[in-house]
């Protein structure tokens, strides 16, 4: 087991983050109901000066008839117009972004190297600037999830991003009530659950990583097998935060470089 997981780590680390970044397109179908969820919970979170919310990634793979699961914990804060502050944590790959409004760090504890950039004055910029900041060789270039649900507080800027949207009912998951929608990004599928009640946030979203793999030039078959299911919990609206909470200070091991992904064929 030791060797099948070193060998296949770069692998599944890229398979990880491949669901983080956003890829543009422009609404095609766009189911009346699922537009009003989606659009209810993108003003919803226009009208926090911040918002605070814990993510666990639950991530089933099975290479060859080998099976492992790998959870990533993650925790992110914004504060508008352009603060952000996010921590993520895996056995794969740790990554810790933050904007103190003025610059934008990003830094890997692995990897001991940090980068620092002019911050982009809105959350919705900064999210294209970090995906930018990838190659599409690098885990943070190659596909998408729910980000724009989360950084996207333009109810139509936002569907320039999800190109259908389809609404299926409502669940009962955990003793919470939802909206299920399934969701079309470009070349990326997923089922995206939203609280539904007074505050109506994203609470799962589980990808179809057959076509995240396709769009790598990885099939899914019954040789490589993933599922990947996303928990937003603990959300908290306008929470006291510590004056800290946006401050980066580089371990003194750490290096500045211009990427942390640079692209092998430069």
């Amino acid at each position: 087991m030791r060797q099948f997981v070193s060998r296949h780590r770069s692998l599944i680390g890229l398979l990880l983050m491949a669901l983080w970044f956003p890829i543009s397109g422009g609404a095609e179908s766009i189911d009346p109901k699922a537009k009003e969820v989606i659009e209810s919970s993108s003003k919803f979170l226009s009208q926090q000066k911040a918002y605070q919310v814990e993510t666990e990634t639950i991530a089933q793979f099975s290479i060859q008839g080998m099976k492992q699961n790998v959870n990533t914990q993650s925790a992110m804060i914004h504060e508008s117009p352009n603060k952000m502050a996010m921590h993520s944590t895996s056995p794969l790959f740790s990554l810790d972004i933050i904007s103190d409004g003025t610059q934008i760090f990003m830094y890997s504890p692995q990897l001991k190297k940090y980068t620092v950039d002019p911050a982009p004055p809105t959350l919705q910029e900064m999210n294209t600037f970090i995906a930018e900041k990838s190659t599409p060789a690098s885990p943070l270039g190659n596909s998408s999830n729910a980000q724009p649900l989360l950084f996207n507080q333009d109810p139509e800027t936002i569907w320039e991003t999800i190109t259908q949207a389809t609404y299926l009912g409502k669940e009962e998951i955990a003793g919470h009530s939802t909206h299920h929608l399934q969701l079309w990004m470009e070349e990326t599928q997923m089922d995206a659950w939203y609280l539904s009640g007074e505050e109506p946030v994203l609470f799962k979203i589980q990808p179809d990583m057959s076509s995240i793999l396709e769009s790598m030039g990885l099939p899914h078959s019954e040789s490589v097998q993933l599922s990947v299911q996303v928990f937003y919990k603990k959300w908290a609206f306008n929470p006291k935060l510590p004056a800290t909470v946006f401050e980066f200070q580089p371990p003194a091991d750490a290096q500045l470089v211009e990427t942390l992904f640079p692209n092998p064929e430069d």
